[in-house]
């Protein structure tokens, strides 16, 4: 079979212009210093890589939500220390100012740092997060609690729980309803507050000692909340280490996958260095030789 130049020519540029795309795929690979970065490299891998991706992007996001559900209920924790706070220095006072050996001018001092108390336990009731309340329940764009003029709380939050997703399917109670923890406008820390600032005012002895039963029972209920937050941001810290152990994990199998061998990638650039170089003399002969043909 006759070969003709035009047949010659074909498949030397058809040549040529494969070793043009070995030589800047390895190239390419050198310079990022992957071994896939398209499908047709290794169809296996990069669908392997593809899925390991997905995994990875999921447990991401649920490590940013384990982040987000910490900060907020770190800010909860403060918070219900600041009402321990509150409580136990309203107890000392109603317990000194019990005592028969007080007067009306002492109490009447006393009131006014129980109303300072009060408006405090309010400040933190309405404690945000950015721009959220976090003892609203899921009204989280109203404050949760006012109060008027006599000091007569009125709630505005409700006592659903907000759940974050973590992992796996998993949810966790986000907040915590403010009734849990002050309890409401009819029995709780702000009612007990009121009664005391009432008492004081009066010059009641017997009723400031009334309210120390109330506000033991006050404290009791943050102290168990503030114990129940403890525990769940023990828990999210347990779930956030296991989270991102498992990111690491999958960002070192998708780099088995998609990371080059490095010495392998540059011993192969310059391999196809060469058969390119030898690919360009070889075009270069049969063109002269053409043309000598011509000239003749």
């Amino acid at each position: 079979m006759r070969v003709s130049q035009h047949i010659l020519f074909e498949s030397t540029y058809r040549e040529l212009n494969r070793s043009i795309e070995r030589l800047l795929s390895a190239q390419r690979k050198a310079a990022s210093a992957r071994r896939v970065l398209r499908p047709s490299d290794d169809p296996l891998a990069a669908q392997r890589i593809l899925d390991l991706r997905a995994s990875r992007d999921h447990v991401a996001s649920a490590v940013r939500n384990g982040q987000y559900a910490q900060a907020w209920l770190s800010v909860t924790e403060t918070a219900l220390h600041g009402m321990e706070e509150v409580v136990m220095r309203a107890q000392e006072l109603a317990m000194v100012q019990s005592s028969g050996t007080m007067d009306t001018s002492t109490r009447e001092v006393a009131a006014q740092e129980v109303k300072q108390l009060y408006d405090q336990m309010v400040h933190l009731a309405n404690t945000r997060f950015g721009d959220r309340y976090v003892f609203g329940g899921t009204q989280t764009q109203m404050p949760p609690v006012e109060r008027d003029e006599l000091y007569n709380p009125t709630f505005h939050a409700n006592e659903q729980e907000i759940q974050i997703r973590v992992h796996g399917g998993l949810t966790l109670p986000l907040n915590v309803p403010l009734k849990r923890v002050l309890g409401d406008d009819s029995e709780g820390a702000l009612v007990t507050l009121r009664d005391l600032i009432q008492a004081l005012e009066a010059d009641d002895p017997d009723a400031v000692a009334a309210t120390l039963d109330d506000l033991d029972r006050d404290l009791d209920r943050i102290l168990k909340v503030a114990s129940e937050v403890g525990a769940r941001i023990n828990t999210y810290q347990r779930q956030q280490q296991s989270l991102e152990d498992m990111e690491v994990d999958l960002m070192e199998t998708i780099s088995e996958y998609q990371d080059a061998d490095v010495a392998r990638v540059f011993s192969d650039l310059v391999n196809q260095q060469t058969v390119y170089e030898a690919a360009l003399r070889s075009t270069a002969m049969i063109t002269r030789v053409n043309l000598m043909d011509f000239i003749q």
